[in-house]
């Protein structure tokens, strides 16, 4: 099956994530979770696109 479109995907920046999408460009972020109101955790993030 042969991927026909462009695609932008965000993960948490884990060994196993990059492994998998090794074939992709990867490109590291770093974000804060703050859903809950109580919280604001700093979190790495990996940007993963085929373009």
């Amino acid at each position: 099956m042969a991927l026909r479109g462009k695609f932008l995907l965000s993960l948490n920046d884990v060994p196993e994530v990059r492994e998998i999408f090794g074939m992709f460009q990867i490109g590291s972020v770093t974000t804060r979770y703050s859903c809950a109101a109580s919280q604001n955790i700093l979190a790495k993030e990996v940007l993963i696109r085929n373009y």
